[in-house]
């Protein structure tokens, strides 16, 4: 992470974003979420790899604070998309945090203005486990469908490397609930999950 990038850290922790203004207090359902945000006029919203790493770290930054149960994200070119478990806080709000921290960022890092974000983000309630594993392959597969990459194992900036153990896991993923739904011995379920994403390939999901 750069110089510039960690400066912005410095100035966030234990501070809340000016773009965060105080909210009601308001619980949102409990269930799943799966979140979609998107870039302005379908602009670029990660230019670099400090840009994805930044993001990250703001992730994990609102994630702590809103106290979202997170169980994969994806970075893609122009959107990313997350599922989650909202318990107490409101999603819109932390949302509203999530994109306003990283936007002012990205614009400081690369001399831009204006919304990075096109308008408000989307969120599609997760109404069953079976639906939430559903999402999570298809995150999964996003990049191959989108041509960046021929195989999902081969895409850095997703959680799907971490959950089946080949790269280091985030604070804010919560995998334990996802692996525990392929089996008891780590090792067993996170090879079965690989093989339920690699399975939608020659299902034709990556097309």
């Amino acid at each position: 992470m750069t110089r510039d990038a960690r400066r912005w850290q410095r100035a966030e922790a234990g501070a809340t974003f000016a773009s965060c203004p105080a909210h009601r207090e308001s619980r949102s359902p409990a269930g799943s979420t799966h979140v979609t945000a998107r870039g302005n006029r379908k602009q670029s919203i990660f230019v670099e790899a400090n840009d994805r790493v930044f993001w990250l770290w703001c992730l994990t930054k609102i994630a702590a604070e809103s106290e979202w149960q997170i169980f994969n994200y994806v970075q893609m070119g122009n959107h990313f998309h997350f599922l989650a478990r909202i318990t107490t806080s409101n999603l819109s709000h932390g949302m509203q945090c999530l994109n306003g921290l990283y936007g002012q960022f990205f614009n400081h890092s690369h001399g831009e203005t204006g919304h990075l974000f096109q308008g408000r983000f989307h969120s599609r309630l997760v109404e069953t486990e079976a639906h939430l594993l559903e999402c999570m392959r298809y995150d999964d597969l996003n990049p191959v469908r989108a041509g960046l990459v021929d195989h999902p194992v081969e895409w850095r900036w997703s959680s799907f490397r971490a959950t089946v153990g080949l790269a280091p896991r985030p604070d804010f993923l919560l995998d334990e609930w996802v692996l525990a739904q392929f089996g008891g011995e780590l090792e067993t379920a996170r090879q079965r999950y690989f093989e339920f994403v690699v399975s939608g390939l020659e299902q034709g999901q990556a097309a």
